[in-house]
């Protein structure tokens, strides 16, 4: 059995590294509501600043549902566990998978 598990680097940035951007984009969206008083041009920043924040969260929030941080793969069936909000596993037979690309499979585990 053949197991991948992402570095503990990657991992800390699939996992976390929205919750800093967050934190800055919304000082930054804050600042932009306070001088909407000074001048309305404020308002294309905090658009733009509330826009990224969703996305930015929008896109983990989706990462955390479907991607396994700990992988097993033997002659039969690849096991995926490690689920950001959850204690699933999923086991998938070798024989119905077409290909895999990408991640960790093309040997870079940053990617």
């Amino acid at each position: 059995m053949q197991t991948f598990k992402y570095p503990v680097m990657a991992r800390l940035i699939y996992r976390y590294a929205n919750i800093p951007a967050t934190l800055l984009l919304g000082v930054h969206l804050v600042f932009s509501a306070f001088a909407l008083s000074q001048d309305i041009w404020f308002i294309i920043p905090l658009i733009i600043n509330a826009a990224i924040i969703y996305a930015l969260n929008v896109y983990y929030i989706k990462m955390y549902k479907i991607f396994p941080y700990h992988i097993e793969i033997n002659e039969e069936k690849m096991i995926c566990s490690n689920y950001m909000f959850s204690s699933k596993k999923f086991e998938i037979k070798l024989s119905d998978i077409d290909s895999i690309t990408g991640g960790i499979f093309t040997g870079n585990p940053m990617k």
